[in-house]
């Protein structure tokens, strides 16, 4: 015959693991984000560095245009 309306009780140690346990899990919830978020950041930064990379190119080859310009005016 099962026991009913048995009062249990939590010893301070078990409630302690269970804070613990909680604490841990969303500790562990936090550091999985702020890995994402830095991972993200750091894709983010790769991708900038690439367009700057991309934009410099840009202007060079922009230079150049100006200058051919400028030297084939010189030569008319």
């Amino acid at each position: 015959i099962p026991i009913r309306n048995r009062r249990v009780r939590i010893t301070k140690s078990k409630k302690f693991e269970a804070v613990t346990d909680f604490t841990q899990d969303e500790d562990q919830g936090i550091l999985e984000e702020l890995t994402d978020f830095m991972q993200d950041k750091d894709q983010r930064l790769s991708l900038r560095k690439c367009q700057l990379s991309i934009e410099e190119r840009e202007i060079k080859l922009e230079r150049k245009r100006i200058e051919l310009m400028k030297l084939k005016k010189n030569l008319i």
